[in-house]
Formats: structure tokens, sequence, C-alpha cells
């Protein structure tokens, strides 16, 4: 009878075991699932969302930079001509050739060039005058309220006066 008694005691054992050993892997299992399933995924989905908040905070100051470039850009508005014409560039030329006393030999507009932003217009004057009078003429265009640009001058001495070859250039918006 004793016998019996050691072998029912190992058997209730064995099933005490067995429950605290499922216990136990359920409990394993349970925090595997936790750490794997919820806390990785949260913590990978916490990543992305500071990682959106970080390219979203750039953004926001690359628009806030935008929006000071575009208002300073507002600001130079009135010195760009709307329409891509340089009509008015060749009448304010040869305005400003008369008030300097410089002599027009001819004014030829170049075609218009398209770019990202604007249109560029180029006009070749050829002119001659005293180096006083090229100099006026020079000061009269580099003064007017438009984007005009003196882009190239060279010249040649033909007695008392000089020959000058004159690009001049302006941009419209496009």
């Amino acid at each position: 009878m004793n016998l019996n008694l050691k072998l029912n005691l190992k058997k209730e054992d064995l099933i005490k075991n067995r429950v605290l050993l499922i216990g136990i892997g359920m409990g394993l299992f349970s925090l595997w699932f936790a750490y794997n399933k919820i806390y990785k995924t949260t913590t990978n989905s916490v990543k992305e969302i500071n990682a959106s908040i970080s390219t979203e905070s750039a953004n926001v100051g690359i628009l806030k930079r935008l929006n000071v470039l575009q208002s300073t850009l507002h600001g130079y508005e009135g010195y760009f001509v709307k329409e891509a014409d340089v009509s008015w560039l060749v009448d304010k030329i040869s305005k400003a050739a008369g008030d300097s006393g410089l002599n027009i030999i001819s004014l030829t507009p170049q075609p218009l060039v398209s770019r990202r932003l604007f249109v560029y217009g180029s006009v070749n004057l050829a002119a001659s005058g005293t180096f006083h009078q090229l100099g006026d003429f020079v000061a009269n265009i580099e003064n007017f309220r438009e984007f005009v640009k003196v882009e190239k001058v060279s010249f040649k001495k033909m007695s008392e006066f000089l020959s000058a070859d004159i690009v001049i250039s302006t941009y419209f918006w496009k």
C-alpha cells in the first residue's frame, strides 16, 4: 500500500507541475506576445509618428521661408514689366540717348528668351558720342525704375567721338 501511495503522490506532483508548467508557459507566451505584437508595433508606430513630425516641422520651416521669399518677390513686382514686349525699352533707350546727346546709329531688339519665372529681353544698340555723353547715357539707363541692365559695352575711337556697341537687357514676368 505504501508503494501505491508514493505513486499517487508522484502523479499528483506531476499534475501539479503540469499545471504550473502550463501556467509558466502561458505567462511566457503572454510576455512574448505583449513584447512582439504590442510593444514593438507601438514602438514602430511612435518612431513613424516622430519621423512624420520631423518631416512636417521641416516642411513648415520651408513654407515659412517660401512665404518670406514670396513677400520679398512681390516687393519687386513693380520693377518688372508685365508684358513681354521690348518696345517700351526701345522708347526709353531712345529718350535716354536724346537726353544725353548720344547719336543712335542702330537699335535692334533681340528675340525674347523664356526662363523659369520670367522672360529675358535685350536690345543691341550702336551709338556714337563723346565719352561724357556715353557716361550720361549709361547712368540714365541704370537709373530706370524697371529692371534694366547694361550687359556689354565696347568702344571704338573715331576722331573726337566714340563709337559704342551696347547690349541692354530687361526681364518680364511670365
